[in-house]
């Protein structure tokens, strides 16, 4: 079973941000990943952090529209296929 929990690092400890069930004196294992707030993150800063994370065809700018609404696609010399 997994589950995530949200703590701070007070240099020494991780002290669980809320409330944690787990059983005592048994060992678990952490994984640890920096988080951000995103309530204090502008719009711009969370795009930045999603830059490359997303997979798409190589023409995707240049044919959006055919992506989006189904235009016909674009080519080199911008006659439709």
């Amino acid at each position: 079973m997994a589950i995530t929990i949200d703590a701070e690092y007070n240099g020494t400890a991780f002290i669980p941000i809320d409330t944690v069930s787990l059983k005592k004196n048994r060992k678990y294992r952490l994984i640890v990943e920096e988080t951000t707030d995103e309530k204090n993150q502008t719009a711009w800063d969370i795009l930045q952090n999603h830059i490359g994370s997303i997979d798409g065809p190589e023409d995707w700018s240049e044919n959006l529209d055919h992506y989006l609404y189904g235009s016909p696609k674009k080519t080199k010399n911008n006659v439709s296929e």
